[in-house]
This record gives structure tokens, C-alpha cells and sequence, in this order.
């Protein structure tokens, strides 16, 4: 072979080569799907890497061929141009391929371990244990299980999870229900409880997943979610949602445009409306005609600047009708403290209101008996002066004395103001009482016959008793005046006639009753009622008919004392009465009296009255009201007795220390200036033990009597008295001794 033919041959060799083998290259990456032709062809020239990569396989082709063509140089078929070049393109083609090939697998790789790091990374940052088992056999687990459990990987691994459940029931119950779900849908999912190391019992959320669908056997990986956490702030949601919904309190939930959100049970009580038809409502439902457009409207601003409303206001419920309410609204912030709701809380204060109306009531009643208290004190040293004189007077006179008509109505008026003294007294509780225990029927059987003849003809009776009626203690004349007075009231009520029906009950009152009363104690008690059919009491009226001079009746017919007695009597001996009436409709009086379980001593006849005698004792008078000190001093004198009247107490100490007679009794008034009576007498019995003492008053309030009643071993005459109730009343004490 010559020297042209040979480098004919490498030149064509060299050329053949390259061109064949880009050609073949761009031809696989068309087959292979990537398309490299289309992608690089526009930088073909640029690219270094392209150029220098074919190049050298060309040389390397070029330069076999030539080595082959040397080789063979005798040889026909190496002197073929066409072979040569069908040579070429077959080695190019084969290089070309081994190396896509490589290159593929080389990236293969590259990607598979990629995946593999990200996975471990993703199992080690995983925030749930994970797993795998076969046949419930733990085999692999991540740290955050170990973690979770408290066990090392080497103790949980080969291990039947048995281990880590509380109770083979509990195994049992799970393998039932997460293997079926498994089978059907191809993962598992089961809350159940696991027990760690330290013996300590978690709940969690346990997920499978089946590692070859097809064949369960091949194991399973799961997923371990404590959610003991999450549970315990559910049961706690849960629990607060319980006690809001059954809450006393009506709470209503509303978005910021305010559009209602949620209400409980109580609302639905307290309002009438319906959750149903609550929702998507406004509050603007329950707004009353008693606030203005912009009262509410000032609610609102209140809150949507952030801040709480808190105040008592009349809501409006469903069928109309309004109620007092204490009403808390708040504003509800997220945690970007971004305004989100507002809660109200709403108790209805229906029965605080009227126990607040009662407890006002019940104080200005308790103001106007004090000033009635302090009147009547006065008023019966007055009384007693203008009676007392009036009966000197008639005694010292002659019978057939011409002034004698005039005695007789002096002391006749001053009896009818001693009785509205005494009303007064009742009504401020300061009457002194004598209650005794006895059966209510009795005493109304034994009235009935004088309260027809007070009525008329025109007024009907009719008497409901209860067979076994209880005992009540209680002053019986003061019973008889309250009844006198309620029916004479129902009477008047009454002028074209109708019907008075009294009864009586034995009646427990409980709490419940007792929580909607002012001053009243849950028990047992009688309840006697007296109503009548009457013309009834106008509803401004009804709160002040227990005031004193207060009337609904012409001037002539009453002086309002009736029903203020009433009150006070019944309040004295810690009872308790209630007014219902309606205008044509009648009125009701109830009044409860305590029940008492002794057995009452049957009632014995009044004994006559003995004849008063004279006494010749000493008497040592304490008196502050001088017109009543001298009427005492002569009425006592009159009857014999030697008396020694002082003003004050230390008067009467000074009087009792330098008397030389021995005094034979203490006759004191029980209020005086710097020294009350009781003390006085306190003191001088310290001096002579045996010493009597009789006390005078006509108030209660003070140390020897106790709520109206005179406290034991004290002996006491209510003023006004007449000269002869005042010398029987001395002549029994001296007698006493």
C-alpha cells in the first residue's frame, strides 16, 4: 500500500468517523426519548465538552482503522472505502451506546441514593414513631419511638408488640379491627393505649400500611401518634362545652358583625327562643321598649373598642313580655389578638329584683315602725297623765257630780288613743305579747259567731279548717285582732256583699320558696288564708297598704292602722304574710306561722278580779316624765303606800342608800337618762338581794323584754295603765315576795 493510500484511508477514516458518530448519537438520544438534538443544536458549536468528547473518539477510531489497515494491508477487503467507513460507523455506534448507557445507570444511582438520604432524614425528623413488623414482630423502628416508649431499639426489636399493650384484650381488640381495614382498603387505623417502660399508660393513634398489598405476609410499616396531649385537651374542650351548655347562666356567642353563633339551654329557658331560632339572629331580638337605640348602640362601641359591658338591663323574651337581667359582654381575641367574637353571659334577675323590692320594703317599713316606736313611747306618758288624772278625778268626786259625763269622755278618748298607741306599738313590734301554744281552728270556731254579727247579712262565711292542724304559738288576742282586721277590711271591700273564705293548711315551705321570700326560713308552718271577692287593690296601691296611715278608703271609714297592725304582729312572732289582688277580682291575705309540736295546755277560765287592798309598804318610784311620775306618786299614795319618787338613776341611788326605812319595792320606769331601769335595779339588788322589783314601760325595746316578749323572772306594767291596773299590779309583787 502506498504512502497516498494510507493517508487516503485515515483521512477518510478520521472524517467518516466523526461525522458518523454525532449522527449515530443524535439518532439514540431521539430513540431514548430525550431529544438531545432539538436542546442542543443551537449552542453545537459552543459547546467544549461536545466537541472534545467526539473528538477523541474519532482519534480513537482513526487511529484503530489505521492499525487494522497497516495490519492487513494485503488484504481486498480493508482496500474497500465503503468498509472502512461501515467499520467506522459500527464502532462509533457501539462506544456511543456503552457510554449513554453509563452515563444512565451512573445517575441511576446518583438519584437512588439521593432518595435513600432524604428518606432517613425524613424517618429521623419524623415527629411519630415509626416501624415495621411481620406478623406483629417489631423488626425496624426510628429513634422517635425509642424516644416515645422509653425503650432501645435492641429491646423493642424481634419482639411480639404484645409487650406494649396494657391488656391482651386490648391486643386482641386492635389485630381485629386494623387487619381487616388493612386487607380491604390497604392501611389500618386504631386509637388505642400503649404502656411505656416506666409503666405509665399513653394513648395514641396507631396507622399500618400494608409493605406488598398483594402479600400480607411480606410485614407491615406503622406509624405511632401520641396523642394523650390532644385527648386530654379534647376531654377538657369537651367538659367546658358540657358545663357551658348546662350552665344556669343564658351565654350567647356572636361573630363580630354580631350575627348569633351558639346559645345554651338556659337561654333558651330564660328567652323562649329556640336554638334553632336563635342562630343567625341578632341580639336585637331581645331588646325592650324600657332602653333607647342609642343605649344599645353604646354597648356596642363599648366592645368593639376592646372593652367589657357590665350592667343590669330588661331584656325582651320571646312572647313579649320583659324581664331585669345582669347581662357581662366580652370580646373575644385570637392569638394575633385580633377581635374574633364576643361572649354574653345573662342570668335573669327576676328574683333578685324582688327580693331587692321586698328588702326596700321591708326597710322603710322598719324605718317608719322606729318612728312609729318612739311616737307611741311619748305619746303613752301622755295618755297615761290624761287617764290617770281622769280616773282620780271621777273617784273624788260624787258620783251624781255634774262634770262626771265629762271624766267619762275624757277618759274614753284617751282609751281610744292608747288603742292607736298600741297599733302603732304592734306595727314597730314593740307591743309586749304573751304567746302561748294553741290551735288556730279553735280560736276561729270560737270568733265566727262575732265576726257574722260585724258583716251583716250581706256577707257569706265560709270556714275550710283542717282537721289536724298543727299548734302555733302566739299571743291569742293578738290573733283575734288580726283576724278582726282582715275580715272588717274584706268587708268594706264588699258593700253590695259577697263572700269571705278562711282556711287553714299544715304546710312545709321549702328552700326553694324560701330563696324567692325576703326574711323567711325554710320549715313547717300553718297558712292561714283569708280571701275575699272584693273589689280588689290597684297594683300602685298594693306595695304601701302595709304602711302606716295609709288607705284606700274614704276619711271616715279608716285610719290605715288595720293592715300595718297586721304586719307588725305577724313580724313580731316571726311570721311571715303575703298580699295577692287584682282590681274586680278579690284579694288574698296568706300568712305562715311556725308550726310548733309541743302539745298545748288546755285554757283555763279568766279568774275573777279580787278586790285591791291598801298597802302601807315603801316604794322607791323611778320616773323620768314628770306629769307621769306625780300622776304614779298620787295614785299610790292614795292606796296607802309610802313612796319616795326620784327623776333619775343616780337620784334614786342617792334616795335608796339614806332612806332610813327599808325600801319594800323598785317601781321603775325601764328607759331613763344615763342609767337604764335594769341596770338601776341591777344595782341596788347588789345592796339588798331580796329587794322586788316592778317595771314600767311602754316600749320594748330595752333589756327586759326580748322580740315583744318579757324575758323570764322579769315582771313589767305596760303603760298606759289606770290607777287600779297599777295598784293590782303592785299589790301582786309585794305579795310575791
Amino acid at each position: 500500500m502506498t504512502s497516498s493510500s494510507v493517508l487516503r484511508a485515515m483521512l477518510i477514516s478520521i472524517s467518516s468517523a466523526f461525522l458518523l458518530g454525532c449522527a449515530c448519537y443524535f439518532f439514540l438520544d431521539i430513540i431514548l426519548g430525550d431529544c438531545m438534538f432539538f436542546t442542543i443544536l443551537p449552542v453545537l458549536t459552543a459547546s467544549q465538552q461536545f466537541k472534545k468528547r467526539y473528538y477523541l473518539i474519532g482519534l480513537a477510531i482513526s487511529i484503530v482503522l489505521c492499525l487494522i489497515i497497516f495490519y492487513y494491508q494485503s488484504s481486498n477487503f480493508w482496500r474497500s472505502t465503503e468498509t472502512l467507513i461501515i467499520v467506522s460507523i459500527c464502532l462509533v455506534l457501539i462506544s456511543e451506546s456503552f457510554f449513554s448507557i453509563s452515563q444512565r445507570f451512573r445517575k441511576t444511582v446518583q438519584d437512588l441514593e439521593e432518595s435513600q438520604a432524604m428518606l432517613k432524614s425524613v424517618v429521623r425528623a419524623a415527629p411519630v414513631g415509626i416501624g415495621s413488623v411481620n406478623n406483629r414482630v417489631i423488626n425496624w423502628s426510628n429513634e422517635r419511638l425509642s424516644e416515645m416508649l422509653g425503650y432501645s431499639k435492641s429491646e423493642l426489636h424481634n419482639h411480639n408488640a404484645r409487650f406494649l399493650y396494657p391488656s391482651e384484650e386490648e391486643y386482641i381488640r386492635v389485630g381485629a379491627i386494623k387487619h381487616p381495614q388493612v386487607e380491604n382498603h390497604g392501611i389500618g387505623t386504631v386509637e388505642t393505649q400503649w404502656k411505656r417502660k416506666d409503666g405509665s399508660i399513653f394513648d395514641l393513634l396507631l396507622s399500618s400500611s400494608a409493605l406488598n398489598p398483594a402479600n400480607l405476609s411480606d410485614g407491615m410499616v406503622f406509624t405511632a401518634l401520641d396523642i394523650s396531649e390532644f385527648k386530654s385537651a379534647l376531654q377538657q374542650n369537651a367538659m367546658l362545652v358540657k358545663a357551658i351548655e348546662h350552665a344556669a347562666e343564658s351565654v350567647l356567642i356572636t361573630n363580630t358583625d354580631g350575627e348569633i353563633q351558639y346559645v345554651n339551654e338556659a337561654f333558651e329557658t330564660t328567652t323562649g327562643y329556640s336554638k334553632n331560632e336563635a342562630l343567625g339572629q341578632t341580639p336585637h331580638i331581645l331588646y325592650s321598649d324600657k332602653h333607647s337605640d342609642e343605649f344599645h348602640e353604646n354597648i356596642w362601641n363599648t366592645l368593639r373598642n376592646g372593652q367589657m359591658w357590665k350592667d343590669r338591663i330588661f331584656s325582651k323574651r320571646k312572647d313579649g313580655k320583659t324581664f331585669p337581667c345582669d347581662l357581662t359582654v366580652s370580646p373575644v381575641f385570637d392569638d394575633n389578638h385580633a377581635m374574633v367574637s364576643f361572649v354574653a353571659v345573662m342570668r335573669d334577675a327576676t328574683r333578685e329584683t324582688e327580693l331587692e323590692g321586698q328588702l326596700l320594703q321591708a326597710q322603710k317599713l322598719e324605718a317608719i315602725g322606729q318612728l312609729a316606736g318612739g311616737v307611741a313611747h311619748d305619746f303613752n306618758n301622755l295618755m297615761l297623765v290624761v287617764t290617770g288624772y281622769g280616773e282620780l278625778a271621777k273617784e273624788r268626786l260624787d258620783k251624781d257630780h255634774p262634770i262626771q259625763s265629762d271624766l267619762d269622755q275624757i277618759i274614753h278618748a284617751g282609751e281610744q288613743a292608747a288603742a292607736v298607741t298600741r297599733q302603732l306599738l304592734a306595727f314597730s313590734r314593740k307591743e309586749m305579747i304573751q304567746p302561748k301554744e294553741f290551735n288556730l281552728n279553735e280560736l276561729l270556731q270560737q270568733s265566727e259567731k262575732m265576726l257574722k254579727r260585724f258583716w251583716g247579712e250581706t256577707v257569706l262565711l265560709h270556714l275550710y279548717l283542717e282537721p289536724d292542724l298543727g299548734l302555733i304559738t302566739f299571743d291569742p288576742s293578738q290573733m283575734e285582732q288580726i283576724v278582726l282586721n282582715l275580715t272588717l277590711n274584706a268587708r268594706d271591700a264588699m258593700p253590695k256583699g259577697g263572700a269571705i273564705t278562711i282556711e287553714t293548711t299544715n304546710i312545709v315551705l321549702d328552700e326553694s320558696y324560701a330563696k324567692r321570700k325576703f326574711n323567711i326560713e325554710p320549715g313547717a308552718y300553718i297558712l292561714l288564708s283569708i280571701s275575699d271577692t272584693g273589689s280588689g287593690i290597684d297594683s300602685q296601691s298594693l306595695p304601701h297598704i302595709f304602711e302606716p296611715f295609709f288607705t284606700t278608703k274614704n276619711p271616715e271609714k279608716g285610719t290605715g292602722l288595720g293592715l300595718s297592725t297586721v304586719y307588725g304582729v305577724v313580724k313580731q312572732n316571726h311570721g311571715h304574710i303575703s298580699v295577692y289582688s287584682e282590681l274586680e277580682k278579690g284579694t288574698i291575705f296568706k300568712l305562715y306561722f311556725k308550726r310548733s309540736n309541743h302539745i298545748a295546755e288546755p285554757t283555763q277560765a279568766a279568774s275573777t278580779i279580787p278586790e285591791i287592798k291598801r298597802g302601807c309598804e315603801t316604794i322607791l318610784l323611778v320616773e323620768d316624765d314628770s306629769a307621769a311620775c306625780e300622776f304614779i306618786f298620787e295614785t299610790l299614795k292614795e292606796n296607802g303606800y309610802n313612796v319616795i319618787a326620784a327623776r333619775q338613776s343616780d337620784e334614786a341611788i342617792e334616795a335608796f342608800q339614806t332612806s332610813e326605812i327599808r325600801i319594800d319595792l323598785l317601781l321603775s320606769d325601764v328607759v331613763l337618762p344615763y342609767m337604764s331601769g335594769r341596770e338601776l335595779a341591777d344595782a341596788l339588788l347588789l345592796k339588798q338581794p331580796d329587794l322586788p322589783v316592778l317595771f314600767i314601760s311602754g316600749y320594748t325595746a330595752n333589756a327586759v323584754v326580748h322580740n315583744g316578749t318579757v324575758n323570764e323572772g322579769v315582771h313589767l306594767l305596760q303603760k298606759p295603765f289606770t290607777p287600779l291596773q297599777l295598784n293590782k299590779a303592785v299589790r301582786e309583787r309585794l305579795d310575791s315576795r
